[in-house]
Order: structure tokens, then C-alpha cells, then sequence
């Protein structure tokens, strides 16, 4: 990213240019990894200590791992037969939880029924964000993972569909959070 002479792009500002093409989003930033990539999204979403993050308990460490960086509690929503996040028990837990942020992982490529999602959501005054770590190239109706909520986070760990051996990506379509997502990735404090 840094070592361009005069007008030369970098390999990492061309990746993060042609990923938010293909994903159909505005902005695109290149990190260090996909639990990076979740932390920063919170944080620029506004998460705080103490605050309350809705997620799935069907995941992976680094997403209630994210939520603990910023000492926030996870509230465990829970999964279905078809391992996607259990709607009813969602609508449970924002009442009692009243939780104001999601972030919402989409394992192994499942899907929840995204537009009662994001209708549930939207009627809650929820800030979503997705962990699409596991669903690189998923769509729903049409639409890219990581686009339906503020946030859409993405990991190129060893395992996933494309690695880097490392790294990770945040897209946004939101022009105010991606400033703040480059802020807070170039110098750490809010």
C-alpha cells in the first residue's frame, strides 16, 4: 500500500478496488485480518464497552472475539435446524437484550431469510453488520453478502474460498463509516 512512486496505484488499493466491484459495493479497505475487519466495523458502528452486540451462536471464536476487543457483550441468538440465525429468538432477545448493533455470521454459506432481517432490523433501529467470512460469493436475491447492513466483513485466512494466508476486507456503501474505518485503521483511536 505505501511503497507507490508518484501516480501508481498500489496491489492492495487495485485488490480492494476490483473486490468492491465484484461485491457491488462502494468502498472497500484491505486489512489484516477478518476478526480485524469485525472489530474495526464495530467500532466505527459505535460499539462501546459495555454495549450489547446481537450475533449468532452458531459461529466461529472470532466474531464474539471481536465483540470482547471492545469488552461489549455478546448476546447469542439461536440457530435453526438449517444452522441459520433463529428469527423468533432473535425478536426475544431485542426486547430484553435491547440491544442497539448487530453482526450477524453467515457460516458456512447459509443464509438467513435476509429481508426479514433486515425488516426486523430496520424496525428496532439495529446497525447491522455481516461477518461473510464463510460466504465469499453468496448471494441473496441477487445481492452480495456484506451489502445488506452497513458493514460486510470478509476473511482470506488459509481456509476460506480465496487466501492470502492472511488478511481480510470491510465494504461499505456508506461513505461516512468507510472514512471512519480508514481513520481508525490508520491510527486506532476513535
Amino acid at each position: 500500500r505505501y511503497n507507490t512512486l508518484d501516480e501508481e496505484q498500489s496491489e492492495t488499493a487495485l485488490l480492494e478496488k476490483e473486490f468492491s466491484e465484484w461485491q457491488g459495493s462502494k468502498f472497500c479497505l484491505a486489512t489484516t485480518s477478518g476478526g480485524t475487519a469485525m472489530q474495526i466495523a464495530l467500532r466505527a458502528a459505535g460499539v462501546k464497552a459495555g454495549d450489547k452486540v446481537l450475533t449468532n451462536s452458531f459461529t466461529l471464536a472470532p466474531v464474539p472475539g471481536a465483540i470482547h476487543t471492545l469488552n461489549a457483550e455478546p448476546i447469542l441468538i439461536d440457530s435453526t435446524k438449517d444452522l441459520v440465525l433463529d428469527l423468533e429468538d432473535l425478536q426475544l432477545r431485542l426486547k430484553s437484550s435491547k440491544a442497539k448493533f448487530m453482526l450477524v455470521s453467515h457460516m458456512r454459506g447459509h443464509l438467513v431469510n435476509m429481508r426479514s432481517l433486515v425488516n426486523i432490523i430496520k424496525e428496532n433501529g439495529i446497525i447491522l453488520i455481516e461477518d461473510c467470512a464463510h460466504a465469499l460469493g453468496t448471494t441473496y436475491n441477487h445481492r452480495h453478502v456484506g451489502n445488506f447492513g452497513i458493514s460486510g466483513c470478509f476473511s482470506f485466512y488459509p481456509t476460506k474460498q480465496i487466501t492470502t494466508g492472511e488478511g481480510g476486507m470491510i465494504i461499505s456503501n456508506n461513505l461516512q463509516f468507510i472514512k471512519k474505518i480508514r481513520y481508525l485503521k490508520a491510527f486506532g483511536i476513535d
